[in-house]
Order: C-alpha cells, then structure tokens, then sequence
C-alpha cells in the first residue's frame, strides 16, 4: 500500500489521535509495513530532528520541530491501515533520507534485528531517482 520513504497520516491507537509516520519497510512476506513516529518533541537519544519545513507536507509544530523517533517501530497490516484510515501525504527528502540511515546505523535505540531492514530500506530509497 505503502512505500519507503512515504509520510503517511493515519490514527494512532497508542495515540488515540491522528499521527503523522515514516514508511520505512513496506510490505514484508505477512503484509506488514513498518512505520516511524514523526513527531514534534524533542529529548530522546533516538530522535532524528528535523526543523519544520524540511519534511514537506507537515504542519507547523509548536516546537519548531519535526522529529523520527527511531526508537520504536510501528508495524500495520493491511487491514490496519485501511481501519487507520492510513493515506500518504509527501514523500522523505533523499538528502535526508540517507543522513536517515547513517543516524539508525549508529542509534542504541534500536535493536540490530529492528535496524538491519530500516537501514537497508532506507539507503536505498535514499539512492533512487
């Protein structure tokens, strides 16, 4: 449904409220995507910060700020993101994307079984046209 480097709007039930994501692994061999936060607050080890505006489509935060938490992969089935009402707004900067992948590389936030596909994901969306 998805693909890397897709910002997506959806409902986050651990929100319970709409969140905006980063599609980092779309579907695997079960249907499953894996999706980032993007979030506007600022203060874990795991965050990727971004100033507003560098990731296009996002409103404007309070904070100034748009963050990828990368210390937490959010996975989605099919049919979730039909119920999440899941849909794509913009596409992740390449630029970014792959200082994206070099942060996950070095991040203790992340398991290495967790990291190995965002990374690979990512640095090749990253090295598309």
């Amino acid at each position: 449904m998805f693909a890397v480097g897709d910002i997506v709007e959806m409902f986050a039930p651990s929100a319970s409220k709409t969140k905006y994501h980063l599609c980092v692994c779309c579907s695997d061999e079960n249907g499953v995507d894996k999706f980032l936060f993007i979030n506007s607050g600022v203060g874990y080890e795991g965050d990727f910060v971004l100033v507003d505006g560098q990731i296009h489509g996002l409103p404007t935060s309070k904070s100034g700020k748009s963050v990828i938490s990368c210390s937490f992969v959010i996975r989605c089935n099919q049919r979730q993101l039909l119920l999440f009402k899941a849909k794509k707004i913009s596409e992740l900067d390449k630029v970014i994307a792959k200082s994206l992948a070099e942060f996950i590389t070095n991040t203790k936030s992340l398991t290495k079984k967790d990291k190995l596909p965002l990374v690979n994901g990512i640095a090749t969306y990253s090295q598309t046209k």
